[in-house]
């Protein structure tokens, strides 16, 4: 979709060029207008086609805006919602700008609305955009008609279609916008209003407006609704899905934030590849039939941006040609759809060592071993239960043992909210881990490190 912002800008001025040189606003016009009774098809004081066409949907699309508004401002206490944040604002940036950005081009063009001209009954003589007025024959006051302004809140709704990640929410969103905006600029057209050049204009600058905003404004959140918090945890835990089945996206997410990942996940190619490019992940779940960017294109601009991140493709292709094209191109593993979830976590973890070059899913510090698969830590021949975030920060702790630690890396890599890291948690939750890992006087293996920050290791300056 964000491809088309080119072809669209070209389109546009195309489509404008064509209807300017040929004359069939007049054309059209004429089919509105009724040269005997001096009348068009619509009364401008009619007050039910006003309300239908005019301050009804006017309303209506205030009313959304601020719904979505709201929705961006408390994103936060919405955990239901299932809309990227930054989708909101592109969707609530749009529909202000657009008409905004119109409703400055009227004021810069000199253009008249066809009930104003003489051919309709007016008094000004009929000018094309790109023209000047016969000399003597300029009128007193600026005409206020192009682009169309009161269409542009009705093809501001295009925006709709970023929306929702799935190729039919996207043509639903695109047919909504074209809808309504043609119905408000048809209706200003059958009165007189508007040309149609004028709304013609006015859809695909709304569109590139829309575009415009996407690129500005690059994703920033996690995309679906079980992901939608700030989570923060440490390197190998951190996973990318890019799958565009919403059922399958969803499921895959819950299912691994359940086994202590943190998942950032998107249904489109454009999103996946901003993603990978911009914030580091462990392993990456690609698709290969994505809308917009497809998956073998979005491998090779990894690959080629040296993009350091280990990449499990599943797909439904199951043939040999496709897994071996995938794998030349540079995935780590091919995993054919359908497959169970206990496999795909198996082949995640399996990277997972492969990047920390550990082989075997224990690891061992000292009399301390922590079963990576099971999620079971151990202190000789004793068990040691810790909640779901000791277990995190333990887990992170002996992935860099041997290495200072500081409280700001342990709040960046482990707690789900980036807002406290000056505070005194870290060292609380050290504190919960060393008393549950030195039962009976055992040796200390975390150790404070003054100024610095916390290292865990067999022996050292106990403090």
């Amino acid at each position: 979709m964000d491809r088309t912002l080119w072809p669209s800008i070209f389109i546009s001025i195309l489509v404008f060029a064509i209807l300017e040189a040929t004359g069939a606003d007049l054309w059209v016009q004429d089919h509105f207008y009724n040269f005997q009774s001096h009348s068009w098809i619509v009364d401008a004081d009619a007050p039910l086609p006003r309300l239908l066409f005019y301050t009804g949907p006017k309303t209506l699309i205030s009313a959304f805006g601020l719904t979505i508004l709201t929705a961006a401002i408390f994103y936060k206490k919405l955990p239901f919602l299932k809309i990227p944040r930054r989708n909101l604002w592109v969707f609530i940036l749009t529909l202000a700008t657009a008409p905004a950005l119109v409703a400055f081009g009227k004021a810069t063009t000199d253009t008249f609305t066809p009930a104003q001209i003489r051919r309709y009954g007016g008094d000004v003589p009929y000018v094309k955009v790109i023209e000047h007025y016969p000399q003597g024959d300029h009128p007193t006051k600026r005409g206020r008609a192009f682009p169309a302004g009161h269409a542009s809140g009705g093809f501001a709704l295009l925006a709709l279609a970023g929306l929702v990640s799935t190729r039919k929410g996207r043509r639903i969103g695109i047919a909504i916008g074209l809808l309504a905006g043609t119905a408000m600029g048809g209706y200003q057209m059958l009165k007189g209003a508007h040309y149609l050049s004028h709304t013609l204009v006015t859809a695909f600058f709304c569109w590139i407006v829309f575009l415009t905003w996407r690129r500005i404004i690059p994703p920033r959140t996690s995309l679906i609704g079980v992901s939608n918090l700030k989570f923060r945890v440490s390197p190998h835990m951190r996973l990318l899905i890019i799958e565009d089945h919403t059922s399958l996206r969803e499921s895959l997410t819950q299912f691994l934030r359940e086994h202590s990942f943190v998942v950032d996940a998107t249904g489109t190619g454009d999103e996946g590849l901003w993603f990978a490019s911009e914030q580091p992940y462990d392993v990456i779940l690609l698709d290969l039939m994505l809308p917009e960017i497809d998956g073998m294109e979005i491998l090779a601009r990894l690959r080629k941006k040296q993009v350091s991140v280990f990449i499990l493709v599943i797909s439904a292709r199951d043939g040999l040609e496709d897994r071996l094209e995938a794998l030349n191109a540079g995935a780590d593993d091919y995993l054919t759809k359908p497959f169970s979830m206990a496999e795909g976590l198996a082949r995640i973890n399996a990277l997972i060592r492969r990047k920390y070059a550990v082989k075997d899913p224990v690891i061992r510090v000292g009399d301390l071993s922590i079963d990576t698969v099971r999620r079971t830590v151990h202190r000789g021949d004793r068990e040691i239960e810790l909640t779901a975030l000791e277990y995190r920060l333990l887990e992170y702790l002996t992935y860099r043992h041997g290495e200072v630690v500081t409280r700001t890396d342990i709040w960046d890599h482990v707690f789900e909210d980036s807002s406290g890291g000056n505070s005194n948690v870290a060292d609380v939750y050290i504190g919960y881990l060393r008393k549950k890992l030195n039962p009976h006087d055992l040796p200390n293996l975390i150790h404070t490190r003054r100024g610095q920050g916390f290292i865990l290791e067999e022996f050292g300056d106990l403090s």
